[in-house]
């Protein structure tokens, strides 16, 4: 069974947006070499921010953890997913 994370939180409009995704140690490191485009240098994020990987847009994304509404949760991917789409 596979784990993803799942969270609601507040985007910066004021609309709520729920997100399923990786954290970055749960990549495969060809996965992450291949997406990740850069200069060399390390990017510094905002406290209570992290990169992740959205399931649903598959797309990298910053998360910010202090708009999260509730709790992260982890979630099993068997149950989110439906003719190989995410819910």
């Amino acid at each position: 069974m596979e784990l993803a994370n799942r969270a609601t939180f507040t985007k910066k409009d004021g609309s709520l947006r729920t997100i399923v995704f990786y954290n970055i140690d749960q990549l495969p490191l060809t996965m992450i070499a291949e997406k990740l485009k850069g200069t060399g240098t390390q990017r510094k994020l905002a406290d209570g921010s992290r990169l992740v990987y959205d399931l649903v847009v598959r797309e990298f994304r910053i998360f910010n953890e202090s708009t999260v509404i509730g709790q992260i949760e982890q979630v099993s991917l068997d149950t989110l997913f439906d003719g190989g789409y995410i819910l």
